[in-house]
C-alpha cells in the first residue's frame, strides 16, 4: 500500500501534470506537440489505482471519520450529486446564470469544483441521517418498482 502511494506521489502525478501542462500549453498554441495525450493514456490508469490507494489508506488514518462519512455521503447519493453539481456548475458557468465561462483561471475552477464538493457531501451527510437513500436515487427506485417507497428513517 505504501509503495503505491509513493509511486503515485513520486511518479504517475507528476507525469500527469506535465502532460496537462504541455495540453494545456498546445491549446494556447505556444507549441504544437501531440505527444501530450499519450502521456495522460500512460498515467491515467496507475494514477487513478493510486489515487484509490491513497484514499483507502486515508480512510484507515484516526481521527480522520468525520472526514470519510462525507465522502460515503456522497457516494451513496452519487447520482442526486451527479446532477447537482452538473446543475452548480452550469448556473455559475452559462449566460441564464452568472456567465463566468471563461473568467476563472484553473486554480479558481479547481477550488470552485472542491468547495462545490465538500457542499454537496456536506449536505448529503445531513440528509442521510433523516432518509435512507438520496432524493434522486429515491426517485430511482421508485420507478424501478412502480411504487411510492417510503424513505424516511424511524425517529430514533
Amino acid at each position: 500500500g505504501v509503495d503505491l502511494v509513493k509511486t503515485t506521489v513520486h511518479i504517475l502525478l507528476p507525469l500527469s501534470l506535465v502532460a496537462t501542462w504541455f495540453t494545456q500549453r498546445e491549446l494556447l498554441g505556444v507549441v504544437d506537440w501531440r505527444w501530450p495525450d499519450f502521456l495522460h493514456t500512460l498515467s491515467a490508469l496507475p494514477l487513478a489505482a493510486g489515487l484509490a490507494g491513497v484514499v483507502f489508506l486515508w480512510r484507515a488514518r484516526p481521527g480522520q471519520r468525520w472526514l470519510w462519512s462525507r465522502v460515503e455521503a456522497a457516494g451513496r447519493t452519487a447520482l442526486t450529486n451527479y446532477i447537482g453539481q452538473s446543475f452548480v456548475i452550469a448556473l455559475l458557468a452559462e449566460p441564464w446564470g452568472f456567465g463566468l465561462y471563461g473568467d476563472l483561471n484553473g486554480v479558481a475552477m479547481t477550488a470552485t469544483a472542491i468547495v462545490v464538493y465538500a457542499l454537496l457531501a456536506e449536505t448529503s451527510y445531513l440528509w442521510l441521517r433523516y432518509f435512507r437513500l438520496g432524493p434522486l436515487e429515491w426517485l430511482w427506485r421508485c420507478g424501478t418498482y412502480w411504487q411510492w417507497l417510503p424513505n424516511r428513517r424511524a425517529a430514533a
